[in-house]
């Protein structure tokens, strides 16, 4: 049993064999349907073959019930991770403290698997956020980053 207190929000199921994408919950009983998963298991790494630590694996999957169903879990101390994902193609991108990915893996995830990303040096950006006209930081603010690449 599910007790809310407001009459509308959403809600999650979990299962190690199961996906859910969130259901919307406005009034009567509560229904969270599930699709099958898979188990993923895997490592960050960097180039050197050293563990990325403590990375964000993001898995982005094409599935037969939604497009772009967006699975994120973190790595451990010695880059690893597992992580339950929905049936489909799948992107995996992941980024961590001094590392980020060289290329997302692109894989179809149709039965349980290992997955070992390759990350090349990152960059941290510091800065903060302030209102333009008094210059008072501005707390809870958030940043989104878009970068250009060329290549020569």
């Amino acid at each position: 049993s599910i007790s809310l207190a407001r009459r509308y929000g959403s809600a999650r199921a979990s299962h190690d064999n199961y996906v859910s994408n969130g259901e919307r919950y406005t009034s009567g009983p509560l229904v969270l349907r599930l699709w099958p998963g898979v188990r993923i298991q895997g490592a960050v790494v960097r180039e050197d073959g050293e563990p990325c630590p403590n990375a964000d694996v993001t898995f982005e999957v094409e599935t037969a019930h939604r497009t772009g169903k967006r699975s994120t879990t973190r790595a451990d101390v010695d880059g690893q991770f597992s992580v339950t994902v929905a049936l489909g193609q799948a992107t995996i991108r992941a980024v961590g403290p001094g590392c980020v990915s060289r290329s997302p893996v692109l894989t179809t995830i149709d039965a349980p698997r290992s997955v070992r990303i390759v990350t090349e040096r990152g960059y941290q950006l510091a800065g903060r956020v302030i209102d333009r006209e008094s210059k008072q930081p501005i707390a809870g603010a958030k940043v989104d980053l878009a970068f250009e690449v060329y290549v020569q």
